[in-house]
Order: C-alpha cells, then structure tokens, then sequence
C-alpha cells in the first residue's frame, strides 16, 4: 500500500440520499372553523388537559359556554387550547317488537 496514514479510500465515496421529501399539495380546501361557525354544533373543547363534550353555545371575551349533556360547562378561554367539531354519534339499531 504504501500510503501515509491520512489516505483512508474515502475520495470515492459519494453520499447518497436515503429518503426525499416532495412536497404535497393539497387540492381540496380545508373547511375553518370559528366559534362563531360552531355555534349550536356538538364539540370537543380541550382545557386544563381534560375533555368536555357538547353543544357549543358560544363564548365571550373571557369564558366559552357548553351545554353538556347533564350540565352547563363555562370554560375560561384562556384555558382552551382546542375545539373541534364532534362528529355525529351513530344510530342505535331499530328496537324489534318484544325485545326489552
């Protein structure tokens, strides 16, 4: 070989990608939601790390209001981080003649 100590055969070695990102576009426009446009609708809040389900009834500057299923939810705004849209639950079979 004959070469210094500095020569190690890497010269030739060209890297190579291992994984390419393309960029996607999206070609349907995404629906956006505003409390305003979710007004009277079933949501999911988050706030504090919990879940609260129901119909949103709307929000002030300070508080947003949810009509639970058993009860009213207040939620300060400061504490929600998120609102979703709840979709609808499914239908319950139809109930035969003689069945409880």
């Amino acid at each position: 070989m004959g070469h210094g100590d500095d020569d190690d055969g890497l010269h030739d070695v060209v890297p190579v990608p291992i994984a390419q990102t393309v960029a996607r576009r999206v070609r349907e426009q995404l629906p956006t939601f505003t409390l305003e446009g979710l007004k009277g609708a079933q949501v999911r809040v988050r706030a504090n790390g919990f879940d609260y389900r129901g119909v949103l009834v709307g929000a002030d500057e300070h508080e947003l209001y949810l009509r639970g299923e058993l009860r009213w939810v207040v939620l300060p705004l400061a504490d929600v981080t998120e609102v979703r849209p709840e979709p609808p639950a499914p239908a319950a079979p139809p109930r035969r003649r003689g069945d409880p």
